[in-house]
């Protein structure tokens, strides 16, 4: 009898075993297409794509922080971002969100800006542990931009 205990716990540990393995959390994502645009004074818009791992299928929320420089300028939460494939059958979560500010000031003509983006994305079904991160900083070309810097 006390075979057949021990066969069955060891049957047990090893179908236990067999549960497919949660997403990789260490591993950070690729941000691509990150474009901003400040057409009038007070108002922007900012998009960028997140590519997703083979496993999440659907998206429960992505957070994100933008950056100018080294402040924190936006920040927001996408429930459910529209999901889009490339023709190499990749996973893209696409987010594109208006940005209003005040108090500021404004600058025409061509710049470059620093930005950073930084953020994670829920993937359906896991839990908040199971969030997967990206962050990305590049210098990204705008038409007008925010008066960051105070001008005395």
């Amino acid at each position: 009898m006390g075979e057949v205990r021990w066969a069955l716990l060891g049957l047990l540990a090893v179908a236990g075993c067999r549960r497919a393995p949660p997403p990789d959390t260490s591993a950070a994502l690729e941000v691509a297409n990150l474009t901003l645009a400040f057409p009038r004074e007070e108002q922007g818009d900012l998009f960028f794509e997140v590519q997703l791992p083979v496993e999440v299928r659907r998206v429960l929320s992505l957070r994100w922080e933008l950056w100018l420089g080294a402040r924190r300028f936006a920040e927001g939460v996408v429930m459910a971002p529209d999901i889009s494939a490339d023709a190499a059958g990749r996973r893209w979560a696409r987010v594109e969100v208006p940005l209003v500010y005040r108090h500021l000031g404004f600058r025409e003509g061509a710049t470059w800006l620093d930005v950073g983006l930084r953020g994670d994305v829920l993937p359906f079904g896991a839990d908040e542990g199971g969030r997967l991160g990206f962050k990305v900083r590049k210098e990204v070309l705008v038409t007008s931009a925010p008066q960051l810097e105070r001008v005395e």
